[in-house]
């Protein structure tokens, strides 16, 4: 059976473990035997020379892990995710190896006596690991600068940055991604939860400038074209007196939904965007249209409310991108 205390210690985070690793040089082969560790994410963990024999990582996320000289002897891999993971002179005699991803994993001597496989996945990992030299193991930080914040979703949950030195914008866009996976993982789950979360995620969670702005475009495109349209619907303007039964002389089939102020100047096809723009850019007070019907109104009144929108937003990510400081 696994030593508690080491299990407990690796279910603490794999920031965590690393650093408990290097604090006790000592231990040179954690005791993880028989260990549940289905499903757990182990990105970059170091469990180089760690007893993992008949532990259960079906499904485990594995990726880059340091597992040389790993004692694997019947574990249970089914599934789980070993893409450039070193395996050098790690033990997976009789290990279940079923469906595991293996591409670009280092297999250097290890030991591969009666596994289980199905499909081509593991002779895969063996050829390549024939047609290419072994990737070097990268850290977190090296991932960073290379790939940006498109591949931090989950990986930096339980992260301690508070007191890391070094690359300032590395140290940020960690904390802030632990602070965003941790919402993830206890805030944004059912409606409308989860769809706010989602939405929030469109702009890079008010991290990203270009994505605010071409929000903005794409709002007064959408009310550039309802104008477009409501500038050709007819209304019936019926001005009558109350109790007043013939409305035939007080009808009015000249004006439309929306119609041009004598401020617009010009009218072309460009027009009605230009009109999206202005109300969306000067929050509703440019007065160059009036509206004919209560639809015209709610149409008018939701661009204003839309430029307030997208005006607190792109405040709030220049804060966050021109003014940006460690936190």
């Amino acid at each position: 059976m696994a030593d508690l205390d080491h299990l407990k210690q690796l279910r603490l985070g794999v920031e965590h473990w690393n650093k408990w690793r290097e604090e006790n040089p000592s231990i040179t082969h954690p005791d993880l035997k028989m260990a549940p560790l289905e499903g757990a994410h182990l990105w970059w963990a170091h469990l180089e020379g760690a007893n993992l024999e008949d532990a259960n990582l079906e499904g485990a996320l594995l990726e880059e892990a340091n597992l040389e000289g790993a004692h694997l002897m019947g574990a249970n891999l089914e599934g789980a995710h070993l893409d450039h993971a070193d395996l050098r002179e790690a033990d997976l005699s009789y290990a279940d190896l079923r469906g595991a991803h293996l591409r670009f994993a280092n297999l250097e001597n290890a030991k591969v006596a009666d596994i289980e496989y199905k499909g081509d996945s593991f002779w895969e990992a063996v050829w390549a690991q024939r047609k290419y030299p072994p990737k070097k193991q990268k850290s977190l930080w090296q991932l960073w600068r290379e790939r940006g914040r498109g591949m931090m979703t989950g990986k930096y949950r339980g992260i301690n940055a508070a007191e890391c030195w070094g690359d300032a914008g590395f140290r940020r866009d960690a904390m802030d991604q632990d602070y965003i996976d941790h919402l993830r993982e206890t805030w944004a789950k059912g409606f409308p939860n989860y769809f706010l979360f989602f939405l929030w995620g469109l702009f890079d969670y008010g991290r990203s400038l270009p994505r605010s702005l071409f929000f903005g475009f794409i709002v007064i495109l959408i009310f550039g074209c309802l104008y477009s349209w409501l500038v050709h619907v007819p209304v019936l303007d019926v001005q009558a007196t109350f109790g007043t039964t013939d409305f035939s002389d007080r009808c009015d089939l000249s004006h439309t939904a929306v119609e041009y102020s004598p401020n617009v100047g010009i009218i072309n096809r460009f027009t009605p965007f230009y009109l999206a723009a202005v109300t969306f850019s000067t929050l509703g007070f440019a007065d160059i249209a009036a509206p004919h019907t209560l639809f015209a109104q709610w149409v008018l009144l939701l661009n204003a409310v839309m430029g307030y929108v997208v005006f607190g937003l792109l405040m709030a990510v220049l804060a966050n991108v021109v003014a940006r400081r460690a936190g």
